[in-house]
């Protein structure tokens, strides 16, 4: 019974608690918790829109979503990062986001 445990398998990050981890423009807004059966593009349009983001790109557990994504729910995935279009103010490190090759 003591190896039950072993390699991460008791660790909660290893299981879905029905929060993402938000990042708007570089800036970690902490996890915020997404609605039952709520999908992607919803939660996406959702936390844009409480941090004032019209356009934007979006990055899920760090790969670029395509739009054909937006049907997926949410609360599969561990992180999503909103990279507003507009890049006047953005610092340099900031950039690299929005004019990232795919």
């Amino acid at each position: 019974m003591a190896d039950v445990f072993q390699v991460g398998n008791g660790a909660p990050a290893n299981f879905s608690d029905g929060t993402v981890e938000v990042v708007i423009n570089g800036t970690t807004k902490g996890r915020k918790s997404t609605t039952s059966g709520e999908t992607l593009g919803a939660f996406l349009n959702r936390q844009a829109q409480a941090y004032g983001v019209r356009t934007f790109t979006a990055y899920a557990d760090g790969h670029k979503l395509e739009t054909s994504q937006v049907n997926v729910p949410a609360s599969s995935k561990q992180s999503i990062e909103i990279t507003a279009k507009d890049a006047r103010g953005l610092c340099k490190s900031q950039l690299k986001h929005i004019f990232a090759a795919a």
